[in-house]
């Protein structure tokens, strides 16, 4: 019976991540399609921007993984505690604390990114050179991050995401195209990394399920190697 209760909660949550995933691609959709002119125009490169830039598309990537494997250690502590042991609150088949990071990290990634990006679009931009080697920084320590797994804590992944964030954020606005709009180029981006989110989400979760928690800390490595060398130029 007690397996039956949470296969049925772990259901209704994957209906709920499906119904706001849907809900955001949705909305950002819209108000692009709500300006008038070059809106669709600047929705499409917006979309492409994450992910025609290797930089940018292993960061995000990286963020999903990384949120996956804090959520995965979470419930493998958990399940190790004696039955005796206070539970926590149930979400979804998951612990309350167990499934946090799942939330925490992406949204305060997709925050800080757009508050980059729009004070860069107000001429408040991170300087080139520090937004240059703050992308690549973001790669190589999200890798690192990665591959560490339990020894992070959280608040510590969340800081840096926050940061990285702001660097990829202005980068955005500094490489908008001239005469496309605002709304629809900052949708697309924000609906790009959304769902880059969600793919390191799930592939973490994946592996999880696979019992090949390893892959994901390989992952890890490879993304941040990748970082060291988009660094030096060599991607």
């Amino acid at each position: 019976m007690p397996r039956e209760v949470g296969a049925i909660r772990e259901q209704v949550m994957n209906r709920r991540t499906l119904a706001l995933a849907s809900l955001v691609t949705l909305s950002t959709t819209t108000l692009a399609s709500a300006h008038p002119g070059h809106g669709e125009h600047g929705l499409t490169s917006g979309l492409a921007h994450p992910i025609t830039g290797l930089d940018h598309l292993l960061a995000m990537l990286a963020v999903g993984l990384l949120a996956a494997g804090l959520t995965n250690q979470v419930g493998s502590s958990r399940h190790r505690e004696p039955s005796g042991s206070a539970a926590g609150l149930q979400f979804g088949g998951r612990d309350a604390t167990a499934t946090r990071p799942l939330i925490l990290l992406p949204l305060t990634f997709v925050l800080f990114m757009t508050l980059g990006a729009f004070a860069g679009s107000l001429g408040l931009f991170v300087p080139s050179w520090l937004a240059e080697n703050g992308i690549a920084a973001s790669v190589v320590v999200l890798g690192l991050l990665i591959t560490l797994g339990s020894r992070i804590p959280l608040p510590l992944a969340t800081v840096a995401a926050a940061l990285f964030a702001i660097c990829h954020g202005s980068a955005h606005a500094a490489e908008m195209p001239i005469g496309q709009s605002a709304v629809g180029f900052f949708a697309g981006f924000i609906a790009s990394t959304v769902f880059l989110h969600f793919a390191g989400i799930a592939i973490g979760l994946i592996a999880a399920k696979l019992k090949s928690s390893e892959t994901l800390r390989y992952a890890g490595g490879a993304i941040a190697a990748c970082g060291l060398l988009i660094a030096i130029g060599v991607l």
